[in-house]
């Protein structure tokens, strides 16, 4: 190349011009600090295994952000409402049957014990009801402030306003904050007027002679029909009050049993006894007195 190589003739310059310029260096390409883009993270395909993985990633997440929370977050303490009717005592009873229901007659007193465990009681204080047979509740009245110096509301009423039977008493009272609280007592009974049950032998008779294996009828008048107990027996000189097993109701108020006499002496005469006592232990009893004789 005439550029790069030249041949001398006599007399010429020694170095020719256009070789007296420095060779151009080509510039260098300037490197870009750019770094290359990432590829895309493929998504995991629906239902795959990716997929489930993510989701118990993301719940693992969300349920110990939820443990910190509760563990070391900003807490809300409720305090508990403890208003309540806390007893109620039912005094002046006259009596208790069998199975340990109180009875009451005349004048009834009513208290209850209770706690308000915010503001205060409403102006309609504390209100007394009883129970009606088809367990409905009638008021019997309200207390507006507790008894001077005590920390019970009290209230007396007449029994003879109301009808005989088993009862209940609620009491209850609504606070300043119209929250409602309410107690039922137990059962008790009302039985203003003692209804004595009535027994009477039909059979055999007053000084009547008995042979052999007898029947004995008899029958018990009751208007609350409330019948606990019977006891047929026969006593004498020498035994009392042996009972006569297997007695029978035959309904509205007539039994009967059979009584073998075969045994018994027939030198002496029997007294023959039927004894009933109710659930509010009230009891009555008739006897007859009879001779024994036996067949020759």
């Amino acid at each position: 190349d005439d550029n790069q190589i030249h041949i001398f003739d006599k007399g010429e310059e020694e170095v020719p011009k256009r070789f007296s310029k420095e060779p151009e260096v080509p510039k260098k390409a300037i490197r870009s600090h750019r770094r290359a883009a990432m590829a895309p993270i493929p998504m995991p395909e629906p239902g795959g295994a990716g997929t489930r993985i993510m989701i118990i990633g993301v719940v693992a997440a969300m349920v110990g952000l939820s443990i910190g929370l509760i563990l070391f977050g900003p807490r809300v303490i409720v305090e508990p409402n403890i208003s309540s009717v806390d007893a109620i005592r039912l005094l002046g009873e006259s009596d208790i049957n069998q199975v340990g229901v109180p009875i009451f007659r005349d004048d009834m007193e009513v208290r209850a014990n209770i706690t308000i465990a915010e503001g205060k009681l409403s102006d309609k204080g504390l209100n007394f009801s009883i129970e009606r047979d088809d367990g409905s509740w009638f008021p019997l009245g309200n207390v507006l402030s507790p008894v001077a110096n005590e920390t019970y509301y009290s209230l007396t009423f007449d029994t003879n306003s109301y009808s005989e039977g088993e009862r209940r008493i609620k009491v209850n009272f609504t606070d300043s904050k119209n929250n409602t609280w309410y107690k039922v007592s137990r059962n008790f009974i009302i039985d203003n007027v003692p209804d004595f049950p009535e027994p009477l032998i039909l059979f055999p008779y007053d000084g009547d002679t008995l042979t052999g294996r007898v029947e004995i009828i008899f029958k018990v008048w009751d208007q609350e029909n409330n019948i606990h107990n019977l006891n047929l027996s026969f006593s004498n000189a020498t035994v009392k009050g042996v009972r006569i097993s297997s007695t029978t109701d035959l309904g509205r108020g007539v039994y009967h049993a059979f009584w073998n006499t075969r045994s018994l002496n027939e030198t002496t005469p029997y007294s023959l006894m039927v004894k009933v006592e109710d659930r509010n232990k009230y009891s009555d009893e008739h006897y007859i007195t009879i001779n024994i004789l036996h067949e020759p």
